[in-house]
């Protein structure tokens, strides 16, 4: 039984009201639906409501479907839906269960497919996590959403993405892409230009791998307002890392983490300068899993002699011995530093 007293607005209620009653809609569907040929979807429907005492009330539904092709679900009430699809789906039955939910904001999907159907994605949405996998070629995604603000996207055998435009409202992405190929890198370029405006960016290992695995020309747009970067790392090298934050001329917050023990020769070019982050806006910095290997150090001391405004240092989860260790933050602590403020912290 869900309490209705406090809820401070009626339409409230029928919305709820009408969210179960699709719920229940739906489930009876379902329930009609036997086919061997059909595909099992656990679809968690749920609404959060401000109540009186400014808390968020949720209700939360979680529903068993056997997805036909010709089957029709109509939900223009839903905001917030979270679809887990169990077992291989084919395309068409996943824009079909996307195309009955007209007004979904929140999103989140996950699926594995051997599709190569093009996945169509509702322009109303503002929150968008997505998981694709794949065993071949992974299907395309188009969105087209002028109020997306949040955007997280996993895709294994990730290969183009075939129409991603107005994502000019996006501030927090998260990309972790599995390409099919290492060599090229167009279609991670392009994603990233539309997402120029973003304010925080997340690049997981796969994607930096792809990114900077080997030295190119970073042919995007700079990230012109871009706070906040989290990168993992295959490997360290400086000079592609600061390669990427010239494309990041005012970044406050970066955030490093090294995958990798030994990094191979890449053969990036030295940069001639300092990055204008490093200058003007960064302020604060961690790197975890520090190995010691001297192009990491040259970093540390890099940033620290350039970086004007600095406040804070991190250096994390140091994999050395008692010994090595000591030395190295000997030698960090003895760097003259660009800014008085900047304190250095070894965890």
């Amino acid at each position: 039984m869900v309490n209705l007293e406090n809820f401070y607005y009626n339409q409230t209620v029928v919305e709820v009201a009408t969210t179960l009653c699709y719920t229940t809609a739906i489930a009876a569907q379902a329930a009609a639906i036997s086919s061997r040929t059909a595909t099992t979807i656990t679809v968690a429907v749920c609404r959060r409501y401000a109540t009186r005492g400014r808390a968020i009330a949720s209700i939360r539904s979680e529903i068993h479907l056997n997805i036909q092709s010709s089957t029709t679900i109509s939900l223009p009430s839903l905001k917030i839906l979270l679809i887990d699809i169990f077992g291989y789906v084919q395309i068409p039955m996943v824009n079909a269960l996307l195309c009955g939910c007209p007004n979904i904001e929140a999103l989140d999907l996950k699926f594995l497919t051997n599709s190569l159907d093009n996945v169509f994605l509702p322009p109303t949405l503002k929150r968008l996590k997505i998981e694709i996998e794949s065993d071949e070629v992974g299907p395309l995604l188009e969105i087209n959403a002028p109020d997306l603000e949040y955007i997280n996207i996993y895709q294994y055998r990730f290969s183009d993405v075939l129409n991603m435009k107005n994502l000019h409202n996006v501030v927090e992405a998260s990309l972790y892409f599995v390409p099919l190929s290492y060599d090229f890198v167009d279609p991670l370029l392009k994603l990233l230009n539309n997402l120029s405006r973003t304010k925080h960016l997340v690049l997981r290992v796969s994607t930096t791998k792809w990114l900077l695995g080997e030295p190119r020309d970073l042919l995007f747009q700079d990230f012109c307002y871009l706070l906040h970067l989290d990168i993992i790392l295959p490997w360290f090298d400086s000079n592609s890392l600061l390669s990427l934050l010239h494309k990041c001329p005012i970044l406050q917050v970066l955030k490093i983490q090294n995958y990798k023990e030994q990094s191979p020769i890449l053969g990036w070019a030295p940069q001639p300068s300092a990055p204008n982050c490093l200058v003007s806006y960064l302020t604060f910095i961690q790197f975890k899993k520090f190995q010691g290997f001297s192009d990491e150090i040259t970093f540390i001391e890099h940033v620290l002699q350039k970086g004007l405004v600095l406040k804070t240092v991190i250096i994390a989860d140091i994999s050395l011995d008692q010994g090595k260790k000591y030395d190295i933050l000997k030698r960090l602590s003895n760097v003259p530093r660009a800014s008085e403020m900047c304190r250095l912290t070894f965890d």
